[in-house]
C-alpha cells in the first residue's frame, strides 16, 4: 500500500483533511479503581502467577533433555525445587551485585543466602542446562527467538488476564546485553539508558503494569508475534504496525487511549486506530507525519521574539494538532484530549532569575502524566 507520508499509513483525502481552529471535545473514559485485594499475597504467589506451574514444568523437561542431547551419558537432574531455587538466587544475584558469579561463594565475599541454598559447581551446570525449547525443532522455524517463544508468551499470556486502566502507553524497551552471540539481534538505541541489548515493544496500563510485549527481530517479528495482523495493517509502515499489534490485545479499545512518543505517531495511524478499534490516540509527533495543517512552522516558531508558552493549533474531524513552544517546539497529535482547560508549568527565566509560570495546553500536561506508564 503506498504510504502519503513516511512512517504512516495511507489517509486518503476526505473532509477529515479541512482543518479548523478549533479544538476537540470528547467525551472522558471511564474511570478506573483497582480494586483491593482480600489479602496481601506473598512475593512467591505474585511471581507464580505469571511464571505457572505449567511453564516450570516445560522448562524442567527441557533442560533435562537438552542435558541428554549434548552428552548421552549425562546423568544431570533437575527439579522444579532445584528450577525455582536457581531463580531466587538469579533475583537475589540482581540485588546485590557482585563483580564475579563466583564471587557469592568466594570466601572472602561469600553471600549466605547464595552460597547456603546451592553450591557453585550445581548453581554453574544449571545455568550451562537451562533450556526453554528443543533445539532439534529450531531448524523448522522462522523465528528468530524461537528458544524462547514458547515461554515468553506463555508469560505475556498471564499478563494480558491483569485488568487493564483505559489509557496506555507503547514505548521500546531494552533488554541490557553485550554479548557476541546475538548477531543482529542485538540493537543499538542510543537515547536509551542500555543502549545495546534486545528491543521490545511494550504496551503498559497508565500505572505501569505491561500487558503486552513484542520482541523485534526484523522481518519476522510479526510473523512470530501471538496477534495477526490484517492484509491492510501488513502494508502499513514498520512503526504503526508496532502500535496495532498491541493494540490488538486491548480488551476494550473502543473505550482506550494510546500513548506514544514520536517514533510512532502519524495522523494515518491515529485515523486507523479510531476507524477501525475505536482507539483514541495521543502522541508527540515529527513535522512531516502530521499531514499539512496550517500551523505556525517550526521554524517561525523557532525565532527568539516568539515567547515560550506560545501555541498554535488545528483540528479536524476530531484530530487535535498543536504545537507549542517550550524549551523547544512540541508538536502534538490527539483524538482524546483537547488544548482546553489550559494550565501552567514552572520555567526558569534567565532575566527574572527564577521560576516563572508558562501557558500550557492540557493535551501536553496529560501526555507527560501518561506516557511511560506513570
Amino acid at each position: 500500500m503506498p504510504m502519503e507520508e513516511e512512517g504512516e499509513p495511507n489517509p486518503k483525502r476526505s473532509r477529515a483533511d479541512e482543518w479548523k481552529k478549533e479544538d476537540i471535545d470528547i467525551r472522558a473514559l471511564p474511570n478506573f479503581i483497582h480494586q483491593k485485594p482480600d489479602y496481601l499475597r506473598e512475593p512467591y504467589e505474585y511471581f507464580s502467577q505469571f511464571f505457572t506451574g505449567e511453564l516450570r514444568e516445560r522448562i524442567v523437561y527441557q533442560s533435562n533433555l537438552y542435558s541428554r542431547q549434548k552428552d548421552v551419558g549425562s546423568n544431570f537432574h533437575m527439579s522444579e525445587e532445584d528450577l525455582m531455587v536457581f531463580l531466587g538466587l538469579i533475583v537475589y544475584m540482581g540485588l546485590v551485585p557482585l563483580p564475579s558469579i563466583v564471587d557469592f561463594w568466594a570466601v572472602k565475599t561469600r553471600i549466605p543466602q547464595v552460597a547456603d541454598f546451592m553450591s557453585r559447581n550445581r548453581f554453574k551446570t544449571i545455568r550451562s542446562s537451562l533450556h526453554f525449547s528443543d533445539n532439534d525443532q529450531a531448524a523448522a522455524s522462522q523465528d528468530r527467538f524461537f528458544k524462547v517463544r514458547v515461554s515468553f508468551t506463555k508469560v505475556t499470556r498471564e499478563f494480558l488476564k491483569v485488568p487493564e486502566t483505559p489509557i496506555h502507553s507503547i514505548d521500546e524497551v531494552m533488554v541490557a546485553y553485550k554479548g557476541t552471540r546475538a548477531g543482529n539481534l542485538c540493537q543499538y538505541v542510543a537515547k536509551k539508558p542500555d543502549k545495546w541489548g534486545f528491543k521490545l515493544f511494550c504496551r503498559s496500563s497508565v500505572d505501569g503494569f505491561v500487558h503486552d510485549i513484542l520482541m523485534y527481530q526484523g522481518e519476522t517479528t510479526f510473523v512470530s508475534h501471538h496477534t495477526m495482523l490484517s492484509e491492510e495493517e501488513k502494508a502499513m509502515s514498520v512503526t504503526s504496525k508496532f502500535v496495532v499489534a498491541l493494540v490488538n490485545t486491548i480488551k476494550d479499545p473502543s473505550n482506550s487511549a494510546v500513548y506514544a512518543d514520536n517514533y510512532f505517531t502519524s495522523i494515518g495511524l491515529a485515523k486507523y486506530l479510531r476507524s477501525q478499534y475505536g482507539c483514541r490516540y495521543v502522541g508527540t509527533a515529527r513535522e512531516n507525519r502530521v499531514g499539512h495543517p496550517p500551523l505556525t512552522s517550526v521554524k517561525e516558531m523557532n525565532k527568539k521574539a516568539t515567547q515560550r508558552g506560545t501555541l498554535d493549533y488545528v483540528s479536524s474531524d476530531g484530530i487535535l494538532v498543536a504545537r507549542w513552544k517550550d524549551n523547544s517546539i512540541v508538536t502534538i497529535l490527539s483524538s482524546d484530549v483537547g488544548v482546553e482547560p489550559m494550565g501552567t508549568v514552572e520555567r526558569y527565566e534567565r532575566a527574572a532569575k527564577k521560576k516563572v509560570p508558562i501557558p500550557c495546553p492540557s493535551v501536553i500536561q496529560m501526555y507527560n502524566n501518561r506516557m511511560g506508564g506513570h
